[in-house]
């Protein structure tokens, strides 16, 4: 693989992390059967530019998962 060597960026950074906004809302409810099969059928098509496997998991509000820890920019510990 090769990279494209760039000296500099397109946009000025110190701006845009000065203007990012990061914003979640939440349903209280959980994915459909479908939904969930969608996502993780889309999650098969991924790959990532490091060659390493990633492992993606559903983790379901109705029947959770114990002694898991969800990583954000902090950390959710279920109760």
């Amino acid at each position: 693989m090769e990279f494209k060597e760039v000296n500099q960026l397109p946009i000025d950074v110190e701006k845009a992390i000065e203007k990012r906004v990061s914003t979640r809302s939440f349903k209280a409810r959980s994915l459909s059967d479908e939904d969930k099969n969608n996502l993780m059928d889309f999650n098969k098509t991924l790959t990532n530019p490091f060659g390493i496997d990633v492992k993606v998991q559903y983790i379901s509000k109705d029947t959770g998962a114990k002694n898991v820890q969800l990583g954000t920019y902090g950390t959710i510990r279920t109760t």
